[in-house]
């Protein structure tokens, strides 16, 4: 017996009026609030190097999801994405080389990282989409 599925229609989503309003924003605020829970327990040797750029990369996600937010043109906002897309790359290389070299055994805040990358990606494929097709505003 074959069974065919029929794909539903997209559900219209409704437009972000804030950034509060994206998924993406949200789940990067929490990999902040993670990271930073996470690498108090490093050793007080790592404050200034591997912490502060864990930390940098970390907050620089939803700052720039915030700052390409706002940008009226999709190159724009595109060009803020890609920015909070290689911050987390660099996020989740720390996060990675951290537990080899014993400082956490968390598989959470890779977890995290993991489902905030796919979700950024879900964010950024339509606006370079659009860009592609020649549309300049979103």
């Amino acid at each position: 017996m074959s069974s065919t599925f029929k794909r539903e229609p997209a559900l219209p989503r409704k437009k972000a009026r804030r950034v509060e309003d994206l998924l993406v924003w949200r789940k990067a605020c929490k990999l902040v609030i993670e990271v930073y829970a996470l690498t108090q327990g490093f050793p007080p040797e790592e404050r200034y190097r591997m912490v502060g750029q864990m930390r940098d990369a970390v907050s620089s996600i939803p700052a720039n999801i915030s700052e390409g937010f706002r940008r009226r043109s999709l190159k724009e906002k595109s060009r803020f994405i890609n920015i909070a897309e290689a911050s987390l790359e660099e996020l989740r290389t720390f996060l990675k080389v951290s537990r080899y070299i014993g400082y956490h055994d968390s598989q959470q805040c890779l977890d995290l990282a993991e489902e905030t990358a796919k979700l950024l990606y879900c964010y950024h494929r339509p606006i370079l989409l659009k860009i592609r097709e020649g549309t300049s505003q979103p």
